[in-house]
């Protein structure tokens, strides 16, 4: 193998690869999805060409996973030698009337169809025929490849800062790497003696590393808090669960949220979150099923400024929100308080600690046991900070991005993204757990607005609907 070759491969990092085979249960796949909102349908020719300098400048997007069939050996990203193009890159056609509405009953599909693991692991396709000429380009992308801050690097390149940057020369395609899951079999017979002594020597300095009683006892004490089993039940409203997903979309202003949020102590995300509590506490009750607490999973980053953008840098953090609380004030300090507590936990990092052994099990034993945790959640939220800048692409103006994240076992999966000064919520969920998606979107919209009113001058009666309603706070429902 060339020079060249060699640095067209490496090692999964076993946090990655336990959620890559994690997905041999169709039910824990973490495909991702982002749509960006164009002013107008770009030149396809210009638009493939974009597409095509990124992917010589993101090695992850001509690079395939080569599986070893031993689960003990780690998978390994190479650049495919028999990458094309033309396979995941698509041009689509809207249907009429071509609203936003139809864009998400169209991409309904396209988000629950998994993605070839054959090849590399996304799809980007232009979708043109919005109204009013608008267009649509829409990212597809598995989890193991990054999260959603390394997501946004990719953006960085993929996307301008202006509409007709400076030429610049196309980058060399990389090397390709010919390379079978036998060959990895073969590559770790042949080297497992330096393997075995390596790997001896890593954990005899992990051993012996000094460490206080004290630092090992609070270690042990939050790993029994953060695998501890929940005190709160899961909603016995969401509990089904299915392979079928509908997307909903709304946006908030992003200074509106800050000020109502900042009038309780809390930060965007905590106000983000006190919203969505409300919203659920209204779902649970219009369908008779009132309840005081629910599970939701927030991830933490741990991403710091000399990480690659490849790769997953969190850890999940599990909250008991307090539903039931009528005041959103109230709502957002108690939220302020679970959030702080989980991002200071010794061990908020222990999937990660564990991730070098259970990346290695049997995927039939990842499947089962990621089944039997599919209704631990209720929901997932996730914040992700995007550009304040307006971006281009392939020359044309980006009006909106939604993010639909995946949804491995919860009821639903709700990620706000930042850019300019709009926060795009795009909602991802399962129709088996959330039966009625038009009501959900309303409550999570009255949700939103008692937030915001927070930030409004007079008395606030929490008893009555709030007056102020943000704009587009009612979600839009993909309806099959």
């Amino acid at each position: 193998m060339s020079d060249s070759s060699a640095a067209t491969r490496h090692p999964m990092a076993p946090f990655d690869a336990l959620m890559y085979r994690s997905e041999s249960d169709p039910h824990a796949r973490s495909d991702m999805m982002a749509v960006f909102v164009l002013a107008a349908a770009p030149d396809f020719g210009r638009f493939v060409e974009t597409i095509d300098r990124a992917s010589r400048l993101i090695p992850a997007l001509r690079q395939r996973v080569v599986d070893p069939p031993v689960p003990a050996l780690l998978p390994v990203w190479a650049a495919d030698p028999d990458f094309d193009l033309r396979y995941h890159v698509r041009r689509m056609h809207l249907p009429q009337p071509g609203t936003m509405q139809t864009l998400l009953d169209f991409l309904a599909p396209l988000v629950m169809s998994p993605l070839d693991r054959a090849r590399p692991l996304w799809e980007f396709t232009l979708v043109e025929g919005l109204e009013d000429g608008r267009a649509a380009f829409v990212a597809k992308m598995n989890h193991a490849i990054t999260d959603g801050l390394g997501a946004r690097h990719y953006t960085e390149i993929i996307f301008d800062t202006e509409p007709e940057p400076a030429a610049t020369p196309l980058p060399p395609i990389p090397a390709p790497v010919e390379l079978t899951p036998r060959d990895l079999l073969g590559e770790a017979l042949r080297h497992a003696p330096q393997s075995v002594v390596g790997s001896t020597y890593r954990l005899l300095r992990l051993g012996l590393r000094p460490r206080s009683l004290s630092s090992v006892s609070a270690f042990a004490q939050s790993l029994r808090r953060v695998l501890a089993p929940s005190p709160v039940a899961p909603s016995p409203l969401l509990r089904r669960r299915s392979l079928q997903r509908r997307l909903l979309t709304t946006e908030i202003d992003l200074a509106d949220l800050g000020r109502a949020a900042k009038v309780a102590g809390g930060s965007i995300n905590d106000g983000f979150l006190a919203a969505i509590c409300g919203g659920l506490r209204r779902y649970h009750e219009k369908n008779g099923v009132p309840i005081e607490a629910l599970n939701i999973a927030i991830p933490i980053s741990l991403r710091t400024a000399d990480d690659p953008a490849g790769g997953n840098r969190w850890a999940g953090a599990r909250l008991a929100v307090p539903v039931a609380e009528p005041d959103p004030a109230t709502r957002i300090k108690c939220i302020r308080a679970l959030v702080l507590q989980a991002r200071h936990e010794p061990a908020a990092d222990a999937l990660s600690l564990l991730a070098p052994v259970a990346a290695r099990i049997p995927s039939a034993l990842l499947a089962l046991a990621a089944g039997s945790g599919l209704a631990v959640h209720d929901l997932q939220v996730s914040n992700v900070p995007g550009s304040p800048d307006p971006l281009y692409l392939a020359g044309v103006k980006v009006e909106q991005m939604y993010p639909f994240g995946p949804l491995p076992g919860p009821a639903a999966m709700i990620v706000l993204n930042s850019y300019r000064q709009t926060a795009y919520v795009g909602i991802n969920l399962d129709p088996a757990a959330i039966t009625d998606p038009e009501l959900f979107a309303t409550c999570l919209g009255q949700g939103v607005a008692e937030v915001l009113e927070l930030a409004q001058p007079g008395p606030r009666n929490i008893a009555t609907a709030p007056r102020r309603r943000a704009t587009k706070t009612t979600p839009r429902a993909a309806r099959r």
